[in-house]
């Protein structure tokens, strides 16, 4: 049986796959260029923590 991921490598996890689908968004509607993904995710971070 698989041991679970701890809580904080999860969310990384999450942060990071919802950063790429909103920068991969932003990318095809040509959207926010100044955008990394690196930026997104401590945004993200920052408005859960």
């Amino acid at each position: 049986m698989k041991t679970p991921l701890p809580p904080v490598l999860r969310a990384a996890l999450y942060r990071r796959a919802v950063a790429c689908a909103w920068l991969t968004v932003c990318e095809r509607q040509h959207r926010y260029p100044h955008l990394t993904l690196e930026s997104l995710e401590a945004a993200i971070a920052a408005e859960l923590e």
